[in-house]
């Protein structure tokens, strides 16, 4: 199994919540909302782990000849190489380029998780201030012992 980063872990962790709040909401337009909201960024997600499979080896290739560049190499001629040094540092930069592309692509789908948790919580926000209404203030409370009323008043002179 995959080792989750913290950051995904709160993501996931805070959408599942909001999307229990969102179910529980008590408007119609509320809950449509929330529910448009989910399906745009199921389709998103969607749309970005075709596109992660799709395009793999293209990406692969890509962070394959990055890496080799910082080595000071050409990845076209380093994967040719048959000598002993060729060969081991053509496993290496492959093990870099598929874990620096996995991570990429995990890092995309935590940026999506975490917008579609930033527009339910603002939707979800905004539904309690609507129903809830204005929160009166609270008055002061009376002072009822006047012991208690000179102390806030400051220090006083004794004669």
């Amino acid at each position: 199994m995959e080792s989750l980063t913290k950051r995904e872990l709160v993501a996931d962790q805070v959408l599942m919540t909001l999307r229990k709040e969102a179910g529980a909401l008590t408007r119609r337009a509320d809950w449509e909302k929330a529910v448009e909201i989910e399906g745009r960024y199921q389709k998103e997600r969607r749309k970005t782990e075709r596109g992660y499979h799709r395009d793999y080896d293209k990406r692969f290739e890509m962070a394959a000849a990055q890496l080799a560049k910082g080595f000071g190499e050409d990845w076209s001629k380093l994967k040719r190489g048959r000598d002993q040094r060729s060969v081991r540092r053509t496993r290496h930069i492959t093990v870099k380029a598929k874990i620096e592309v996995e991570h990429d692509h995990r890092r995309r789908m935590t940026v999506l998780k975490e917008r579609e948790a930033t527009e339910l919580d603002d939707l979800i926000q905004s539904a309690r201030d609507r129903d809830n209404g204005p929160q009166p203030t609270q008055a002061p409370k009376r002072i009822t012992d006047q012991r208690d009323a000179q102390n806030r008043l400051g220090p006083t002179r004794y004669r």
